[in-house]
């Protein structure tokens, strides 16, 4: 091969690769968190923050962007946890039926104040509302039985959980999100 074509096909390959890392980039589905193997994209994370800063502006409330940052992000970590646990006791079929039979009953108020309070459908608002409040309180239910409490049971998850950080000023440590120094 002569060197022009070696040169064709090097800049080629960069080009693909550029567009590549563009679309990768622009779609937000890399992970900014990992929670014992299982991802949280940039993508979810921006979505609920939308929804959230558009909540906030709605009501008025002023509270600090970092520390809501922070929280998005811990309940995230937090859901990881508890979705995870309910599957290992094979009882997050429950939490499912509860959600269904809250949609039931209230679709047509739950979409209107999805779409009106954080922009959302009626998809997105059970995916980072709903679902995530339905498996808390199935969990719970189910540590009540054992005499334990939610808190307690979070509490020891969080420290017990292998999470990474990417690309996001924060890092691990001792169950906590804490600002890279």
């Amino acid at each position: 091969m002569t060197a022009k074509k070696w040169i064709f096909y090097g800049v080629a390959a960069i080009g693909v690769l550029f567009i590549a890392l563009v679309f990768f980039w622009r779609s937000e589905r890399y992970p900014i968190l990992a929670v014992n193997g299982v991802s949280v994209s940039a993508r979810d994370y921006n979505t609920y923050m939308r929804g959230f800063e558009r909540y906030r502006r709605l009501s008025n409330d002023p509270l600090d962007a970092q520390i809501v940052k922070r929280a998005v992000l811990m309940s995230f970590v937090a859901d990881v946890l508890v979705r995870s646990e309910l599957e290992r006791r094979g009882i997050a079929a429950e939490a499912e039926k509860d959600v269904e039979t809250a949609l039931a009953a209230n679709r047509a108020e739950l979409e209107k104040a999805a779409s009106e309070l954080y922009g959302w459908n009626i998809e997105t608002f059970r995916r980072f509302a709903l679902d995530p409040q339905a498996r808390q309180l199935a969990l719970s239910r189910e540590l009540e039985k054992e005499g334990k409490a939610l808190n307690d049971w979070l509490r020891e998850a969080l420290l017990a959980a292998s999470v990474s950080v990417y690309g996001i000023p924060y890092e691990w440590s001792n169950g906590q999100l804490n600002e890279k120094k």
